[in-house]
């Protein structure tokens, strides 16, 4: 519960960002759906009731849905990776300051490469957790239920 705790504490500056990005998701997740969902009308006008005259809407339609969900969704990435990147910044100046107050004797019970790969490489995953985690929930399950 802590955790949680500390991983709110620390993206509520980003919050504005996580949740644009997450009603960009949603909207990318319902023209997912919508695509999927305007096929069987299409063909049941054109293939089974012979509506020729459909068919000249058809690739307009699937151009505009496909370049909104696409522009949706460089929307929704632009966001997550700006807060992830933001955040990774924020932490690692946190862990610069922190590292640069230790006694020198922490120095001498670590060794630098373990130091400087929690550092880089646990940040970078946490980094993770804010864009990659919270998009899977906001894409993905979202577009399963609206299929």
């Amino acid at each position: 519960m802590q955790i949680f705790r500390k991983i709110s504490q620390l993206t509520r500056p980003y919050w504005p960002r996580i949740f644009g990005a997450i009603v960009l998701g949603l909207a990318v997740s319902g023209i997912t759906a919508a695509i999927a969902w305007l096929v069987k009308p299409a063909l049941d006008e054109i293939l089974v009731q012979k509506k020729y005259e459909y068919i000249k809407f058809i690739p307009a339609g699937i151009v505009l849905l496909f370049v909104t969900k696409g522009l949706l969704h460089f929307g929704q990435m632009y966001l997550m990776q700006s807060a992830g990147m933001k955040l990774i910044r924020e932490i690692r100046n946190k862990l610069y300051t922190h590292i640069l107050y230790l006694p020198v004797g922490y120095f001498n019970r670590e060794s630098s490469g373990m130091i400087i790969s929690r550092v880089i490489n646990d940040v970078g995953a946490f980094k993770g957790l804010v864009s990659t985690v919270i998009k899977t929930f906001v894409i993905a399950v979202p577009t399963v239920i609206f299929l």
